[in-house]
């Protein structure tokens, strides 16, 4: 029998599994460097220029990236341009989207199956834990059927519709849900935050119905393989961690949740499975399903469906956590308020921060929503009153964020837009300084995720969501939280002027990098928390954009990181206590960075419009090409 410590062991050859199969997949990008090709190398060769036949594009290193990129990275902006570039309609730009997301797929279930064979093969962990990541596997095969009708469904059908009736004003559709009582049920009755169920058309009115209503045979397949993997662990025993009544009671739950058809009681019954999900502590975590809301007008909630391998290598001992507590006291009392109402959400949110279990390793096995982009961390649940009752999992991934950007070719649209020196001092880090990586991630992501935590309460997003806009603060919000944590800690980490300077060019990095997501409104909230940052950078002088030129300029200077810091303490002071705590609409909030032009947003400001102008053309035009000026060769032995 394996004891906790054997298990443990096992868990870091299970890693050593993961780092190979990742391997694997991460030198497709070798394909774009222009090495001698390999047997293998052929293979892979051929296996993506006959997907580039299969959705009509000519054979080129930029469209092999483009395609490599959607493969290896799980995001399709770059595929996007490509086809555009190519002159295809926008109906053919959408079947090939949903083609290549069959393709990725495909892909994937077989590296997942690979993985779990070895892992069979080896007898690696338990006999528990192996039946269950099968089960999960099982079940994640039914999730990705079930992804494409899910996104032609809502995101392609009912929202394209609702955006063509109000001629795409976003407000007027959310208005227009709340007044028509579109927007489901949650706790106490009380508008939901989130919705686990689809608008159909019922005469010339719309009313919603649940998942299982509108998607039954996907659904009973789903529901079918979580019952059986909930039956074929009632026949197992994990003496390891003992969780066996743990997982038999999630899924349980889950069973329940997906076949509820009250759409009313849908949150109620979701947040059953978040309560028996938060039980679950062991190295090996199932994912908390159906969390990331693509949809911007009911947060309908996408269906992600993975399992998480905790890293024993890492820990931290709440590091981080404990500076985000510390930064939150001293904020708040630095703003001298006498409201009884803000303490309690302030104390609220601090109390959740302490109860956080922090979760640091890899994602093991993915499907659906996962192969169109997996986090790079994550904060779950989100419901509020369950996080008070049980507290929340932070899912930090810096192992494999580290190995894809190790593996990446560089791309000229870099070197174009920040300058070599600049690239040159951050590749030093991600290939030679692994440790200062690290401590950046943990700041900056890890810094996000627990930002996210802070200034709320049980029903904050379902009250300041009112124009649809809350998650268009919320990243803003999160990232700025971690920073600020760094910025006030003045006898700690800040007191490092190069660490200082790293953060601040990473922010940049950043920023400027989001702006190639403007026209993927999957992300919006990421690009327009880049907006937010770019006033910023630009006001204090950090970055500097020459009109004329057509030149940036950047200065990571101590004395534009004072400015900098001033800025980010007074503009996330104006958010939490003009916005959060009030709990007031944030359109006036972004009204001040952003605006809208036609279908996308851009900034505010006119020279970081014509910036974003500037950027857009570079990576249309350079975005997909590889950088020869400067190699990863350059950087060997890389730092492990």
């Amino acid at each position: 029998m394996k004891t906790a410590v054997d298990f443990l062991k096992e868990v870091g050859e299970v890693q050593e599994i993961l780092i190979g199969l990742n391997k694997q997949t991460d030198s497709f990008f070798e394909l774009v460097e222009g090495k001698k090709l390999t047997n293998e190398k052929k293979e892979q060769l051929d296996y993506i220029d006959s997907f580039l036949d299969q959705i009509s594009l000519e054979k080129t290193n930029e469209t092999r990236l483009a395609l490599i990129t959607r493969l290896v990275s799980l995001r399709d902006d770059s595929l996007i341009q490509v086809l555009k570039k190519a002159n295809k309609s926008e109906a053919e730009i959408k079947l090939a989207r949903e083609t290549a997301y069959t393709w990725v797929s495909k892909f994937y279930e077989s590296k997942n199956a690979e993985f779990l064979s070895i892992i069979g093969e080896q007898e690696l962990l338990s006999n528990f834990y192996r039946t269950a990541l099968n089960g999960m596997h099982k079940i994640g095969l039914k999730m990705t059927d079930w992804q494409p009708d899910w996104t032609r469904t809502i995101i392609d059908g009912v929202n394209q519709k609702l955006s063509d009736q109000f001629d795409g004003d976003s407000k007027k559709v959310v208005n227009y849900l709340n007044e028509k009582g579109l927007i489901d049920k949650g706790h106490h009755g009380n508008l939901g935050d989130r919705s686990y169920s689809v608008l159909v058309k019922d005469g010339e009115d719309w009313k919603s119905k649940a998942y299982v209503e509108v998607f039954p045979t996907h659904v009973g397949a789903v529901v079918k393989e979580i019952n059986i993997l909930k039956n074929d662990l009632g026949d197992c025993s994990d003496p390891a961690f003992h969780e066996k009544d743990a997982w038999i009671n999630y899924l349980g739950a889950l069973s329940i949740a997906f076949k509820e058809k009250n759409v009313h009681n849908l949150i109620n019954k979701w947040a059953d499975v978040d309560r028996k999900w938060m039980k679950i502590s062991s190295p090996i975590q199932p994912a908390h399903p159906l969390e990331y809301y693509e949809d911007h007008y009911r947060q309908a909630v996408a269906l992600e469906w993975d399992v998480r391998i905790s890293n024993p290598e890492h820990s931290t001992k709440g590091f981080r956590k404990r500076k985000l507590e510390q930064m939150a006291e001293k904020f708040y009392l630095s703003f001298g308020l006498d409201n009884k109402v803000f303490e309690e959400t302030v104390d609220f949110s601090i109390s959740k921060l302490d109860s956080v279990q922090l979760h640091i390793g890899r994602i093991g096995l993915f499907y659906a929503a996962d192969y169109c982009g997996l986090p790079s961390a994550q904060v779950v649940p989100n419901d509020e009153l369950v996080s008070k009752e049980m507290g929340k999992k932070i899912f930090a991934f810096p192992d494999n964020i580290l190995q894809t950007l190790r593996s990446r070719p560089f791309i000229r649209l870099g070197r174009e837009v920040y300058g070599l020196d600049f690239l040159k001092k951050q590749r030093e880090i991600t290939f030679k300084n692994k440790a200062l990586w690290f401590q950046i991630y943990d700041i900056t992501t890890i810094g996000h995720e627990y930002g996210h935590i802070l200034w709320t309460n049980e029903d904050t997003e379902a009250v300041m969501n009112k124009s649809g806009q809350y998650k268009n603060v919320e990243e803003w919000k999160a990232t700025t939280g971690g920073l600020v944590s760094f910025f006030m800690d003045t006898e700690g980490e800040s007191k490092d002027k190069d660490l200082c300077e790293h953060i601040l060019g990473d922010v940049v990095k950043r920023s400027i990098g989001l702006i190639a997501w403007k026209e993927t409104p999957e992300v919006l909230p990421y690009y327009m928390e880049s907006l937010i940052h770019l006033k910023g950078l630009h006001d204090t002088g950090v970055i500097n954009f020459d009109v004329d030129s057509q030149k940036l300029t950047i200065d990571l200077s101590q004395n534009k990181f004072e400015a900098i810091k001033q800025w980010y303490f007074d503009t996330y002071k104006k958010l939490v206590v003009d916005f959060y705590l009030p709990k007031n609409d944030p359109q006036t909030f972004l009204d001040n960075y952003v605006i809208k032009e036609g279908k996308f947003y851009e900034s505010k400001d006119e020279t970081l419009r014509a910036m974003s102008v500037w950027y857009w053309d570079l990576y249309k035009k350079y975005g997909r090409e590889v950088d020869t000026s400067d190699n990863r060769d350059n950087y060997l032995p890389f730092d492990e």
